[in-house]
């Protein structure tokens, strides 16, 4: 398997996955959307959310008259949401941050069912400060060792 083959399999099942679909429609009242790559000239807007955007970056290795590369898959995950919280000192917390957390541990978790694909998750890191009311953070996951066409 290629590296394209594995992102287009990544892209494939979470743009599928009934679990991801029924969570976004409950919760945000829309499917979610899965790009591969990104255009930063025409960036997402806040009607694009929820969004999973596939990226990678690659290191290359020779082994026996054949190549393989070992990449890191970044799962751009993006949410739009509008929950806040005060209390009577006027200390706030914006509760988009956990509500990105959550739909950030489904997305991860489904890319770990996946059959035939060798990652491993390095992890979830949230992007602050955010551009409130849109949420964003990046999964990181390795994708080992797979062989690359010449």
């Amino acid at each position: 398997m290629t590296v394209t083959e594995a992102l287009r399999k990544i892209k494939e099942v979470l743009q599928n996955d009934d679990e991801l679909i029924d969570y976004c429609l409950q919760r945000y009242g829309r499917r979610h959307r899965v790009y591969l790559g990104l255009d930063l000239n025409a960036p997402p807007e806040a009607a694009d959310y929820p969004l999973i955007a596939i990226g990678y970056r690659s290191s290359y290795a020779e082994r026996n008259l054949r190549r393989f590369v070992s990449s890191t898959v970044t799962l751009f995950v993006g949410i739009t949401y509008e929950g806040q919280e005060e209390d009577e000192h006027g200390n706030r917390e914006y509760t988009g941050v956990a509500e990105l957390e959550d739909f950030a541990t489904l997305v991860r978790n489904r890319v770990c069912q996946i059959e035939d694909l060798p990652i491993e998750v390095l992890g979830f890191e949230p992007d602050f400060p955010a551009p409130y009311p849109v949420w964003t953070g990046r999964i990181e996951i390795s994708l080992k060792s797979v062989e690359q066409r010449r």
